[in-house]
């Protein structure tokens, strides 16, 4: 059965792994929006990038497996079941990356409250010890 299969699946577990995480950084009230949302997920270099540079710093494209909806969506619902941010129907701006990164794994959120005044609130959350999905 399908259900079965999800619930002990490696993104199922993850999203709990990060929620717990979020769980420990969420304001003290949810996060209200309107909301601009940035996420970049950073995965480890694969043996052939550390081949081909020789070893030395490298960013690159991932343009395969995860798709980035699918990763971002994860990323959304743990915001909300953790209470960090109201609703994800409350983002107006989303932005969303994946990246081969030489200090991979890793997932950069930033959600930020889009006032009239965009510098009046940032939250950033920056997990590096957090493997991606």
């Amino acid at each position: 059965m399908f259900v079965g299969k999800m619930a002990n699946s490696n993104a199922t577990k993850w999203m709990k792994t990060f929620q717990a995480y979020l769980v420990k950084w969420r304001p003290p009230e949810p996060i209200a929006g309107p909301l601009r949302v940035s996420v970049n997920f950073g995965y480890a270099l694969l043996e052939k990038h550390r081949r081909k540079n020789g070893g030395a710093s490298i960013i690159e494209a991932k343009v395969t497996r995860p798709d980035v909806d699918n990763l971002v969506k994860m990323v959304l619902d743990c915001l909300v079941k953790s209470g960090y941010i109201v609703d994800d129907s409350n983002i107006s701006s989303l932005s969303v990356s994946k990246w081969f990164h030489n200090k991979g794994p890793f997932v950069d959120v930033i959600v930020t409250v889009d006032h009239k005044d965009p510098w009046e609130t940032e939250l950033k959350i920056n997990d590096l010890d957090h493997p991606t999905p």
